[in-house]
């Protein structure tokens, strides 16, 4: 095989893949934290949506944002402070999950609006609902591809160090 195959195929042998994967877990983190932010500052607004039940949990956006924010906020301390870089792959693998579970209830329920998931934030700074909704899941789509080649190349690096 030639050493481009080699480095993809096996990145987690080569030093420059855990320098990757910590800058991967590092911003990571780093907009999670953006999000919770976001998703903070939106919960005091007066914005009518905030007050209606959620077409999946049935909680109030305001509670399910707040609830999501939290969510986002530990996850993203965990990538920005925590020396584990398996946990944090874990924990982001995990909270992209849950993310991404939420999303097909919403297409079950046939919900035809862009998620809430940023709150009044996106209104604020001029940026229409489908295109945030849009970001929101190319980052969540990122996180899961993101933390899965990162753990998947962790483990060839386990395995073929142990032998």
């Amino acid at each position: 095989m030639t050493k481009t195959w080699n480095i993809i195929l096996y990145p987690a042998t080569d030093a420059r893949f855990a320098k990757w994967q910590k800058r991967f877990i590092f911003f990571a983190g780093g907009l999670l934290l953006l999000a919770a932010f976001a998703k903070f500052s939106s919960i005091h607004a007066a914005a009518r949506i905030l007050n209606l039940s959620d077409p999946v949990l049935g909680l109030s956006f305001r509670t399910l944002i707040l609830l999501s924010g939290l969510l986002d906020l530990c996850v993203s301390v965990m990538c920005l402070f925590s020396n584990r870089a398996m946990l944090s792959l874990a924990a982001l693998l995990w909270q992209s999950s849950v993310f991404a579970a939420y999303r097909f209830g919403l297409w079950y329920v046939h919900w035809e609006k862009p998620c809430p998931c940023l709150g009044t934030l996106t209104g604020a700074i001029h940026l229409s609902p489908a295109l945030a909704d849009d970001i929101a899941i190319g980052a969540e789509g990122l996180f899961v591809i993101g933390s899965i080649v990162c753990w998947a190349a962790s483990n060839v690096q386990n395995n073929s160090t142990s032998h």
